[in-house]
């Protein structure tokens, strides 16, 4: 665990050293001053699927590329137009990705076990909630607010969703505990 944990420290560590200097270059290169949306979607799309295969060359999941990908775009000072031009890209892949996990649900599943769904949900909403409020309380913000903050946050993430089914691939997760999550 300890080498995997630092092998993907490492292929973070090197994708943002690289990922810092060489995107902003390569779209000031290829887009220049103003940018074609067309091609802006390309070089986005084409840098999270290149960072998400050597993500799966180096045995780690697709998802940590994509997700790393995506960090070093927030980064960018473009970042704000490789967003907007590719939300229609990003609902398309929201509604398949929710779909997706809505077909893996077994209906039966979920009413046999509708009291595991609720204590789960229950310690979910909970418990992000309290602690999101609790880390903004000591960040200094008001309990009110730091209360309204935080509700928002108290969902399972779509991250949750991939992790949940990897655990499945792998054989370490109970698939039923997925129907649960």
């Amino acid at each position: 665990v300890g080498l995997v944990v630092v092998a993907m420290l490492l292929f973070i560590v090197v994708v943002f050293l690289i990922g810092r200097t060489f995107v902003p270059w390569l779209y000031s290169r290829i887009c220049g001053q103003n940018p074609d949306p067309e091609v802006m979607t390309l070089m986005s799309v084409g840098l999270v699927m290149a960072v998400s295969l050597l993500a799966l060359k180096l045995e780690f999941s697709p998802a940590l590329g994509a997700f790393v990908a995506g960090t070093l775009f927030s980064s960018t000072a473009v970042a704000r137009q490789v967003e907007t031009m590719n939300r229609s890209l990003h609902d398309v892949f929201t509604a398949v990705f929710f779909v997706a996990v809505g077909m893996q649900l077994d209906p039966a599943l979920l009413f046999a076990e509708a009291g595991w769904i609720l204590l789960v949900t229950v310690l979910v909403i909970v418990g992000k909630a309290a602690s999101c409020s609790t880390g903004l309380v000591l960040s200094g913000q008001r309990g009110r607010t730091a209360f309204q903050a935080a509700i928002p946050k108290a969902q399972i993430g779509e991250f949750s969703f991939i992790i949940a089914a990897l655990g499945n691939n792998l054989g370490v997760l109970d698939p039923q505990l997925t129907s649960i999550a």
